[in-house]
């Protein structure tokens, strides 16, 4: 069994990978993957832990992309921006 990526919980890299490609990649809230661990496996899996979960790995891990990106993108002499109000 492999240890957790968070202390004291259950998150398993291979968890985390199912939840976040559910919900980035196959665009599937929280709350209906909530229903689908708890029909298909019996497991009651908060929406709000997960995207907690989704939260704390984002500040985790990718943080330091981030900051990679934005050095970068502050050191360019144009940006472009893609803004959309949504209001009509």
């Amino acid at each position: 069994m492999t240890s957790p990526l968070k202390e004291r919980s259950l998150l398993s890299p291979r968890l985390a990978a199912e939840i976040a490609t559910n919900r980035f990649c196959d665009h599937q809230p929280y709350y209906r993957q909530e229903q689908h661990f708890l029909m298909r496996h019996g497991v009651h899996l908060p929406r709000n832990t997960m995207s907690q979960w989704m939260a704390d790995l984002t500040n985790l891990y990718l943080s330091g992309i981030y900051r990679s990106m934005h050095e970068k993108m502050l050191c360019q002499n144009y940006l472009q921006a893609d803004e959309w109000s949504g209001a009509t």
